[in-house]
């Protein structure tokens, strides 16, 4: 989605280089990788504003024991009945997560009370430690930590998640780079090109253009990438999921200049009202930005107008190591994620790649091996007209 939740895309990649309406190897229509209100599914539409606030309402849970665990992490306050007897509690939970691995939780009760207070800590975090009444605890990562004491009005628990650089290992001996829970893409220049839709509301359909170089491997220490890159830390704007420079649509009042002034019908409160948007660039940078060096990768092309697979034999440019800019992959709407990883340590690692290999069971009674015509064209999809006969005849042993 973008960052003001105004266009959503259906058909998504890891290595998104462009987005646009031209064919692709998808089974679904060119409008799939486009940014729209709605486009090859409507109920992606329909969807799309329920993950945040389910996420929010379930931040925190009850548990068998008359207690509260805090089964994810975000700015939040929650009131419940904790205690043999059901006490009234709130906690106040002040944090960046998660940008930020540090979580203060304040309790605001009438009265002592004693209940378990559980925590999970995420299995990334190696070296988590919790603070709580003077004490300081070192929780195994990956489970819960449990606080089962006498809670006194005002007590405060301070937990403390290291936002530790790790490499993933992908195919051919890609990598992926992560920061505590979250996916870093490279930062490419974008060229928002609209479409508005006629609705009198401020409805685009997005294609998107890079402006800059993407096909870039990375040279990084795999073993201590703390090394070789730079970690940046800014304030955590109204939109946390924005990159800086990227074009979106902002509510204004009444008296301020608007591009677009929308006047519906409130079937609730039976009146009419009037709402104003603009058009605006999102100017701060984003929570946290990678700092790294890479060279591009002269032969990494694009294949079917996609980043294409990493080539065996990598082409490395001639010349000095460009700085490049990591992004959290929710900032980004054109990325790079899975990396060719440059150096003596990498072209070591390929050269001992192995393809996966596969063996072939057993032909079907409807396709007889031959998939086109039955799955679609190239086999990507169910051909419609061909349904009814599959689900009557097509069975696997």
């Amino acid at each position: 989605m973008t960052p003001d939740f105004w266009s959503h895309q259906y058909q998504t990649q890891a290595n998104q280089v462009l987005v646009s309406t031209v064919k692709r190897h998808f089974a679904n229509s060119s409008c799939a990788n486009m940014y729209g209100l709605t486009h090859d599914a409507p109920c992606c539409l329909c969807n799309m504003h329920q993950p945040w606030p389910r996420l929010v309402e379930s931040l925190w849970m009850a548990t068998h024991d008359n207690g509260l665990v805090a089964v994810a992490y975000g700015p939040c306050e929650v009131t419940a009945k904790v205690g043999a007897e059901g006490a009234p509690v709130a906690i106040a939970e002040e944090t960046d997560y998660p940008f930020d691995g540090k979580i203060r939780v304040t309790l605001k009760l009438a009265r002592p009370v004693e209940f378990p207070l559980q925590l999970r800590i995420p299995a990334w975090a190696a070296r988590a430690t919790i603070t709580a009444g003077g004490e300081r605890l070192e929780p195994k990562s990956g489970g819960v930590a449990v606080l089962k004491r006498a809670w006194k009005p005002g007590g405060v628990v301070e937990l403390n998640l290291p936002m530790e650089l790790r490499i993933e290992t992908r195919c051919r001996n890609a990598v992926w780079i992560l920061r505590g829970p979250l996916y870093f893409s490279l930062r490419i220049g974008q060229e928002y090109r609209s479409g508005h839709v006629a609705s009198g509301f401020p409805i685009f359909n997005w294609e998107i253009h890079p402006t800059t170089p993407w096909n870039y491997g990375l040279i990084i220490d795999r073993e201590r990438p703390e090394e070789s890159v730079r970690v940046e830390t800014h304030p955590v704007g109204r939109l946390p999921f924005a990159q800086k420079g990227e074009p979106f649509i902002r509510k204004v009042a009444a008296n301020e200049k608007a591009d677009w002034r929308v006047s519906f019908r409130d079937w609730n409160e039976g009146e009419t009202k009037s709402v104003a948007f603009a058009k605006a660039i999102w100017r701060q940078n984003e929570p946290v930005v990678l700092k790294v060096k890479g060279r591009r990768v002269l032969n990494w092309r694009l294949q079917q107008h996609s980043a294409g697979s990493l080539p065996a034999k990598l082409q490395e440019a001639p010349g000095p190591e460009a700085d490049l800019e990591l992004v959290p992959y929710g900032c980004t709407r054109l990325r790079v994620t899975e990396f060719p990883l440059l150096g003596a340590v990498a072209s070591s690692l390929a050269s001992n790649y192995q393809p996966p290999a596969a063996a072939f069971l057993r032909v079907d009674k409807v396709t007889q091996g031959r998939w086109k015509g039955v799955y679609g064209a190239d086999g990507y999809e169910m051909a419609y007209g061909q349904f009814k006969a599959l689900r009557r005849n097509l069975w696997v042993d």
